[in-house]
């Protein structure tokens, strides 16, 4: 249930944003046509910064930080995936294979840690 509200709240950002950027659109294309006597832009002409609109979702960089320090099998992979996977949430940015990856990673090296640890300890002792 958590999640679906999540998953409602984000969409309904993403709505909010969408129709910012329609408005944003619609009042360039009007002062363009007030400074360019009534003609309308050329095809493919973008307002300034349309370029970061129109490109796809960036990766959670949390989530790369996951994936680099689990690949490393340390505590701080599984730190960067859990953060990953409440911002992915949150903000429905990409990474999400990335964030579990490095999550997954990072137990396993935590496992594989204190195995030796205890393997050690028992040889010692």
């Amino acid at each position: 249930m958590v999640q679906s509200q999540r998953a409602a709240r984000s969409a309904r950002r993403a709505q909010v944003a969408h129709q910012a950027r329609v408005v944003q659109v619609e009042q360039w294309e009007a002062a363009y046509r007030e400074v360019h006597g009534g003609q309308a832009p050329p095809p493919g002409a973008l307002p300034p910064g349309a370029a970061s609109v129109l490109s796809p979702a960036r990766t959670n960089v949390a989530a790369i930080l996951s994936l680099v320090f689990g690949l490393g099998g340390g505590l701080l992979g599984i730190v960067f995936g859990h953060v990953a996977l409440k911002q992915i949430a949150e903000t429905g940015e990409r990474g999400r294979g990335l964030a579990v990856a490095g999550l997954v990673l990072g137990y396993l090296g935590l496992l594989i840690i204190v195995a030796v640890v205890v393997g050690l300890l028992v040889l010692a002792g």
